[in-house]
């Protein structure tokens, strides 16, 4: 079954990538050094949730050494708050069962020193959007990670944000990410 699951996943990624130039690289996600984090707000209380169950690829041209492309791929159910009760309310909010993954795609990529800007759509929620993703770049000893942080608002995706004692949630969620990718 994990073959099977670990081959779905690559011909996905192989139908968003396209065809590797003979000078592109492949370089995964690697999951155990990889997490995406966000943070929920009330006027009662904050709350965070982690994610370390991140699949990706990045495309790295070896000419160049620059990257291509990048696409990732997470599951809503895999966000873990620390509270099941709040979790199961989130899976019901954010309808998972209908709309279970989030994704991110870019080719059109700005490179500046130690940052990149990935200029890319986000799929979440069955809606896509254009978003410009600012991150940190480390590369060494045969790893890239990739650091930074964003927002997103739960009205730009078609998600009316929870009340609690009469008052809705803010719509902004601050998102964080720590992407290690190995060849």
């Amino acid at each position: 079954m994990k073959k099977l699951l670990v081959l779905f996943i690559a011909l996905q990624f192989n139908l968003v990538l396209g065809q590797l130039n003979s000078t592109d690289e492949r370089w995964t996600i690697n999951k155990n050094s990889s997490e995406i984090l966000y943070i929920g707000k009330h006027f009662l209380h904050d709350w965070s949730g982690k994610n370390n169950n991140i699949n990706g690829l990045l495309l790295i041209n070896q000419a160049s050494n620059g990257i291509n492309k990048i696409a990732v791929l997470l599951y809503v159910k895999d966000f873990d708050s620390g509270n099941s009760n709040r979790d199961s309310h989130s899976l019901e909010v954010l309808n998972a069962l209908k709309f279970p993954e989030i994704r991110f795609y870019s080719e059109n990529i700005i490179s500046d020193n130690d940052s990149i800007t990935f200029k890319g759509n986000l799929e979440f929620h069955g809606k896509t959007i254009s978003k410009d993703i600012l991150t940190v770049v480390n590369r060494k000893n045969n790893k890239i990670q990739l650091d930074g942080n964003f927002k997103i608002s739960l009205n730009e995706f078609g998600i009316k944000a929870p009340s609690f004692m009469l008052a809705e949630m803010e719509d902004l969620i601050d998102l964080s990410f720590s992407l290690e990718f190995v060849k």
